[in-house]
């Protein structure tokens, strides 16, 4: 009796693992709902006691660390409602990694449905934002062609459509990149050519998303790999190759969309010999930055911040000490997820999510896991253009997305040796 009822817990456990990622999309208060029941699923079986292993620990003592931190900074914030508020957010750092690591076995069976769900999702929203797109078009009696040459129908105007920031929209397309290129691996030629076709409209819709993060997050990741596989080659081949990453590089800014969001306002920038005027959002998240570094003057602030809670208020400070004008009350953040930390929790909140980034990359470069590296330098680049632990689906992004890609490379490693 008491096996059945393991069993049955341990399997229930799964299914909110599997159905947390669709509902975090779909159903923010189903997802929240599907978290608390894997929990109690999680501590009503004997396993609650597999974390305490030295090598499950270490993978989510990070996270641990972190919340701590943060849950400290809210005794000397000043706004602790806030500071609540963020804490909870936060809190899926602590549930969904003991969820994952705790499991007593990772199997195919559990693993492979989640990366189905993770490209599934994604291309659902990719679809429904072209096809209202596409609805908008028509009924405006205009040509289709506007879906790529309009900047109607790119950035928000692409990504709202699916109800998503377009930020973490390009996250997901590019998490769903990755998994498709580590699934049709070994396929048979019919199955490449299907994920080919898929990956290459992902890829499509991202470069209309003209989101900076998620595409210098893709785009480091090549580079990355480019070098890594260059490493060893001989010397002409190394200029070959990084002549053809130049091109690439090149290549992708010379399409109009990108070149007006990416390469447009750092050139107005550099003319006007300023930063302040510029309407681009760009120049918003240089004041945020600067106001973000300038914000910890004493000691104490350098090392433990404002509190938990309190980074719009004392970015909202220096605004209006520096007479950024357009950006006094708006209740921007510091639109970089390090410098966030930094005005919150001071060095050692910034060092609390570092040490996330560290062990998860750590793993995946020393162990060849190359989805996990790839995924790890992502959210890297992604933080440096948004504060993305700000809502749910960034700490989302981390928290359940580094322990799976983890895990998903380990099982392949032992099934495969």
């Amino acid at each position: 009796m008491q096996n059945r009822f393991t069993n049955a817990m341990v399997i229930s456990w799964q299914v909110g693992l599997l159905a947390a990622f669709p509902l975090q999309f779909f159903s923010l208060k189903l997802y929240f709902y599907t978290l608390i029941f894997a929990s109690a699923c999680f501590l009503a079986t004997e396993y609650r006691k597999e974390i305490f292993t030295k090598q499950k620990f270490y993978f989510v003592s990070p996270f641990i660390i972190f919340l701590l931190v943060n849950a400290i900074g809210i005794f000397y914030s000043e706004n602790k409602t806030q500071a609540v508020k963020e804490v909870e957010t936060y809190s899926a750092m602590l549930v969904l990694p003991l969820l994952w690591f705790s499991l007593p076995s990772q199997k195919v069976s559990l693993l492979k449905p989640i990366g189905l769900t993770v490209i599934l999702t994604t291309l659902a929203h990719c679809i429904i934002a072209h096809l209202l797109c596409v609805k908008d078009i028509l009924s405006q009696g205009r040509s289709l062609k506007l879906l790529f040459t309009s900047e109607d129908y790119h950035y928000v105007n692409l990504s709202y459509k699916s109800g998503i920031h377009p930020t973490y929209l390009g996250v997901l397309v590019i998490a769903s990149l990755l998994l498709i290129w580590y699934i049709s691996k070994n396929q048979k030629p019919v199955i490449k050519i299907c994920t080919g076709i898929l990956a290459l409209y992902l890829l499509t819709f991202l470069i209309l998303l003209l989101s900076r993060g998620p595409l210098l997050g893709l785009l480091t990741i090549l580079f990355f790999g480019a070098v890594w596989r260059l490493r060893t080659a001989r010397k002409r081949y190394k200029i070959l190759g990084y002549t053809s990453i130049g091109v690439i590089i090149a290549c992708v800014f010379l399409f109009p969309p990108l070149q007006n969001r990416f390469i447009d306002p750092v050139l107005r920038m550099i003319q006007a010999k300023s930063y302040h005027f510029d309407d681009d959002s760009l120049s918003y998240h240089i004041r945020s930055w600067i106001c973000a570094i300038t914000s910890n003057q004493e000691t104490k602030t350098i090392l433990f911040g404002h509190g938990t809670g309190d980074e719009r208020e004392t970015l909202n400070i220096c605004y209006t000490q520096k007479q950024y004008h357009a950006m006094i009350n708006s209740g921007l953040d510091a639109h970089n997820e390090y410098l966030s930390q930094y005005v919150k929790i001071g060095l050692f909140g910034l060092l609390s999510f570092l040490s996330i980034l560290f062990v998860y990359f750590y793993e995946g470069f020393t162990q060849n896991k190359v989805v996990l590296t790839s995924y790890v330098i992502l959210i890297a680049v992604v933080c440096l253009f948004e504060s993305i632990l700000h809502v749910s689906k960034g700490v989302f992004f981390i928290s359940y997305l580094f322990p799976y890609f983890y895990l998903l490379e380990k099982e392949n490693t032992r099934t495969t040796t």
